[in-house]
């Protein structure tokens, strides 16, 4: 230690990582989210009577899934006002593709939705993406502070 009056203190500060990681169980949603997009853009031109709402679906759940990884792994992707308005526009084209369209018989990828087990699955699995993307941008802000 130096006995010097006059010459400050010198402190080791770390500016890394704050030790922060997201559950296992969001990674592996993760990576499973983006096999199940990689196979729908692989299969969507083959399907018949396919509408301009699916490639839309697609599209929208494909920037969802790059959230969704921003989320998991905890990278600002971005910006944050992008991910709270995309927020919205996917809760939106979730309720409208997933909700009102098979309410209204209305066909996707070329078929009626059945109420059934597939479609319980479907609306748990869009719940667990919108809550992703909803932490994503509102509640996660220490992701943000460190892009800035």
């Amino acid at each position: 230690m130096d006995q010097d009056p006059y010459k400050p203190p010198t402190s080791d500060l770390d500016k890394g990582d704050p030790g922060r990681s997201n559950s296992f169980w969001w990674k592996f949603y993760c990576w499973f989210n983006a096999s199940a997009m990689l196979i729908a853009m692989i299969a969507l031109p083959q399907l018949e009577g396919q509408t301009l709402l699916d490639t839309l679906d697609v599209a929208v759940s494909v920037v969802a899934t790059v959230g969704l990884f921003g989320f998991a792994y905890y990278k600002p992707i971005y910006t944050m006002v992008f991910w709270r308005y995309f927020f919205y526009v996917a809760l939106l084209e979730t309720l409208l593709y997933s909700v009102l369209l098979p309410a209204l018989g209305v066909k996707r990828y070329g078929e009626v939705s059945a109420l059934d087990g597939y479609y319980l699955f479907e609306l748990g699995y869009a719940t667990l993406m919108l809550s992703a993307l909803n932490m994503y941008a509102y509640k996660r802000p220490f992701i943000w502070r460190r892009a800035a």
